[in-house]
């Protein structure tokens, strides 16, 4: 067992692990390859004289890590919502766990870290849940930049060092950027004026300093609303 600082370090370390082993599978020759299975969970405990670490935090985590098959990352539902949201975006749920000596079950989750990901859940379900090639084509005004493994970020805005230079007097002068994590991407704002984003037939959403995740074909407005008409708009497509 292991302790954490917080629950970002946590999933780091356990994320880290799996990924470790993982490699040392694809280059190992002599014998069998190891495989691990870790559950966690956020809480308090009580560390005791000896060294030894007790509470209902502990019992969690022991029981996520009986959930958990070889490979596996399971975590509880409170504990999912501390980490990145890279990690959130980067799961699914899994099933109702009792617990000892709680009177409700436990949701509990599934942290996908591998690229192409084949489990079998406690359940006996096998699922296949391949993750797709990934690539966003970024246009504007005619140039399209695309963002992979090969280039992982871009920046737009009004200055000439961004890799797209948005002609908008609102815009700042480093303005938004998108980014390529584990397989997935996400739009950062960074401005004053804040990035208005349309993902497929969803609603326009407001980001202003803070991120969300792209999961679909969308468009970007820097500053303005879409219901202002933009003249300034770029357009990105989820390639898969």
């Amino acid at each position: 067992m292991c302790t954490f600082p917080t629950a970002e370090d946590a999933g780091n370390a356990a994320w880290d692990i799996q990924e470790t082993f993982e490699q040392k599978a694809e280059t190992n020759t002599d014998g069998s390859p190891i495989s691990i299975r870790i559950g966690m969970h956020l809480g308090p405990a009580i560390l005791e004289d000896d060294g030894d670490i007790n509470g209902d935090a502990v019992n969690i985590a022991a029981r996520m890590a009986t959930q958990a098959k070889s490979k596996q990352i399971i975590t509880t539902q409170d504990t999912l919502g501390k980490l990145p949201l890279a990690m959130q975006t980067s799961s699914r749920f899994v099933d109702h766990a009792p617990i000892k000596g709680k009177k409700e079950e436990i949701d509990i989750f599934e942290i996908i870290w591998q690229e192409e990901d084949i489990t079998s859940m406690a359940t006996g379900v096998i699922i296949n849940k391949p993750t797709p090639k990934a690539i966003l084509r970024v246009t504007y005004n005619g140039k399209s930049v695309e963002i992979d493994k090969n280039q992982p970020s871009l920046v737009m805005g009004r200055s000439q060092n961004c890799d797209l230079m948005i002609n908008e007097k609102l815009a700042s002068r480093q303005h938004v950027r998108i980014e390529l994590r584990r397989d997935k991407f996400f739009i950062v704002d960074q401005s004053t004026n804040g990035t208005h984003i349309m993902l497929g037939d969803n609603p326009e959403e407001f980001l202003r300093r803070e991120e969300s995740p792209i999961n679909s074909d969308g468009r970007i407005s820097l500053g303005k609303k879409f219901s202002e008409n933009p003249e300034q708009v770029v357009d990105f497509i989820l390639i898969t």
